[in-house]
């Protein structure tokens, strides 16, 4: 006869609870008042969730995913980047905008350009050589910039560059053994003399070799701006009165004119006093020149997903004959690439986890195009929301394909979907070598799903979860759902470190030879234990009852806020958990018998709970047993004491004595006619029901 395993686990019962109790207690993430766990925007700033995907309007107090942004301005978030790829000896804490910044005069003002205000500016200082009236701006990472703004001060405040010329740069160094010394492209070059024209649109071209036509702008990292020529002492001219009134500081020349036969010539105060008045020329009066640059913007085809995806805690794989680490691709560095030998078939591909969730509808390749080195000469885009397939991996929808042997810069521009993942395989039809400096990935919008999770909630005193209340907002097309799970025990978190103090993981840990480890530290955090539930399924509305196992010591929430419009998002502003006292010390449950001879037949179980009630509590008077997909009809209830079980009379209830609260067909609801305690520590429900 065929036997099945134990069903205990596909049948559960619930205690109704019924008594409150609690004192305020404090706790990071959270506060408990009486009998509810309390959460406010101020406690949720404090949760957990993958890096830059939450963003705050501490004005409403509430918490919205971030908006990923197209035609985007790389200077005003430059200092997050360069942290993340810190100068030489510059601790990624410390960096501030000035590392960014070299300048041969007033490196401070450069900021000045950033600050959106257009009555501040860079201004060279005029007594230093033209030649260190120069800039130049590291934005971090290399962009994909489609056009530089340069604003020039209003006339009251100052004069536009008289000559200048603008260079950009991705990085590269054409002679490794000259430092800072990048290969420069000229953006724009004055092609005369400018007094007049205060606003600069200039428009960058792709400066690699044969970008594909989808391509827009170049891929830059350094800004430079070097000035070329100046009017100097002879800004503008003025009347005699206009310079007198400005005072020494902003007086400029007087030139001196005397008369010939065809004119005048300039010529020397000395002269000029000592010619005869018939013959003296006219006199003109100039203001210094005041150079000043008010803003510079660096506009950019949009916000790089790809950056920070190790931050999100997400990674780059290149799959193989093995899978190897390849984030080099997406830090945003020229100087770090991947090369990947590139055969036929495309068995080959690289993966992509972003950390979260994106809108993505454009996928860029930045290769490293030599007479050794070619681009792939074919590949796919592939995307994937974590959906699952029904053989458990993850399902992927094809965006079009790409390729090209002399291409150096490649766009794949494809209709908005979600996505977590995103899979390139490659191949060629012959081998080759491919050096792809950087993978780009673009989208606009809302993050289509972001989480928060809560630091370890711990209850005072194991309590009995009842419901979950929140507040916010949910325009159309968005929700806002949470889960929990439960637990009694922790468990330490293990930090493993190199002998040089480097963290590493505990794979790479146990590979080490003795000589190569360090000790294991034990952080001070600690996380859930063996014995937590996995997380509940969504609770979609707020006042749901909460399905997680209690009561239970420890308690984490986990948030979600999902949209399928890209330009609307849920914002959350509160979270409020109510639980109660529980109603007994420990409730044990086991159904009997456990193994069943056949499946499709009606079947008699028993589900025996063992509790010991509370002393002084309220006492127990209804249970509800749920099972999805399986009918369940009532047969019989006992109540007694276990020592009473076998040998001595207990209490036996038919259907007709019990009241049955009506609900669906695959849960049994029973209430009894009083409540019962201590005297009752064990419990049989027995059904009839039809397991397939």
């Amino acid at each position: 006869m065929k036997k099945y395993g134990n069903m205990s686990g596909r049948i559960g019962a619930a205690l109704a609870l019924l008594s409150l109790c609690g004192s305020p207690t404090w706790g990071q993430g959270y506060v408990i008042r009486g009998n509810q766990i309390a959460v406010e925007s101020r406690h949720l700033e404090t949760w957990n969730f993958p890096v830059g995907t939450v963003e705050w309007d501490r004005s409403a107090g509430m918490a919205r995913p971030h908006f990923v942004a197209k035609d985007i301005d790389a200077t005003q978030d430059l200092v997050q980047h360069l942290r993340r790829n810190p100068p030489k000896g510059v601790e990624a804490a410390a960096v501030d905008l000035m590392d960014a910044v070299r300048a041969g005069s007033n490196a401070a003002g450069v900021a000045n350009l950033l600050d959106g205000d257009p009555t501040t500016y860079w201004q060279p200082a005029t007594s230093q050589p033209l030649r260190d009236w120069w800039f130049e701006l590291d934005l971090g990472r290399v962009v994909t910039a489609t056009r530089i703004l340069l604003t020039f001060v209003d006339e009251d405040l100052g004069d536009p560059f008289l000559q200048y010329t603008l260079l950009t740069s991705d990085g590269d160094l054409p002679d490794q053994g000259l430092k800072e010394v990048k290969r420069y492209v000229v953006a724009y070059a004055s092609p005369g003399a400018n007094k007049n024209q205060r606003v600069f649109d200039i428009e960058l071209k792709p400066s690699g070799e044969a970008p594909d036509p989808h391509w827009r702008g170049d891929q830059i990292r350094f800004v430079q701006l070097v000035v070329t020529e100046s009017d100097s002492v002879r800004g503008a001219e003025i009347s005699r009165e206009e310079y007198e009134a400005l005072g020494p500081p902003r007086q400029g020349t007087v030139d001196y004119y005397k008369k010939v036969a065809d004119g005048s010539i300039r010529v020397e105060p000395e002269l000029y006093e000592a010619t005869d008045p018939a013959l003296r020329g006219e006199v003109r009066y100039f203001r210094r020149e005041r150079p000043r640059l008010a803003e510079m913007e660096v506009r950019t085809i949009g916000e790089n997903i790809a950056l920070g995806m190790t931050d999100r805690g997400g990674g780059a794989k290149k799959i193989e004959l093995d899978t190897t680490a390849v984030t080099n691709m997406v830090d945003g560095l020229f100087e770090t690439t991947v090369i990947a030998t590139v055969k036929e078939p495309a068995q080959r591909s690289f993966f992509f986890d972003l950390g979260s969730f994106f809108w993505v509808d454009r996928v860029q390749m930045y290769f490293h195009n030599a007479s050794n080195l070619k681009p792939f000469a074919q590949y796919e885009i592939k995307t994937s929301d974590g959906g699952l397939t029904p053989e458990g991996t993850l399902a992927w929808t094809s965006r079009g394909l790409g390729g090209g042997d002399r291409m150096e810069f490649h766009a794949n521009v494809f209709e908005a979907a979600v996505a977590r993942y995103i899979s390139i395989p490659y191949g060629s039809p012959g081998e080759r070598n491919s050096d792809t400096r950087e993978m780009q990935f673009y989208g606009e919008g809302y993050q289509p799903r972001v989480w928060l999770t809560s630091p370890l909630i711990t209850l005072d005193g194991a309590q009995t979860l009842s419901s979950v209340e929140w507040e916010g907002d949910t325009p159309p097309g968005t929700s806002i759902a949470l889960r929990s799970r439960t637990g009694n025990q922790l468990a330490d978190i293990l930090r493993y470190f190199k002998a040089d103090g480097t963290e590493i993981s505990e794979n790479a840990y146990n590979k080490l030879n003795k000589f190569a480890k360090k000790e294991i530290d034990i952080a001070t955090e600690q996380i859930p234990g063996s014995d937590w539930s996995d997380w509940s399924e969504d609770y979609e509305l707020s006042g749901s009852p909460i399905t997680s196992p209690s009561p239970r010591a420890h308690l984490m929430l986990q948030a979600w806020l999902t949209t399928s419009d890209p330009y609307q998002a849920a914002s959350l502003r509160s979270i409020r958990l109510n639980f109660l006292d529980p109603l007994a010390r420990q409730v044990r449950g086991e159904l009997d018998p456990a193994l069943i001879p056949e499946l499709g037949v009606i079947d008699t179980l028993s589900l025996f709970i063992k509790a010991r009630f509370l002393q002084n509590g309220p006492g127990m008077d209804q249970i509800r047993l749920y099972s999805p997909g399986v009918n369940l009809d009532l047969q019989l209830m006992r109540l007694g004491q276990a020592s009473q079980w076998a040998t001595g009379p207990v209490t036996e209830l038919a259907p007709i004595d019990l009241e049955q609260v009506a609900t669906g067909p695959d849960s049994l609801w029973v209430r009894l006619d009083s409540a019962v305690g201590p005297e009752v520590d064990l419990i049989e429900v027995r059904f009839t029901t039809t397991l397939f």
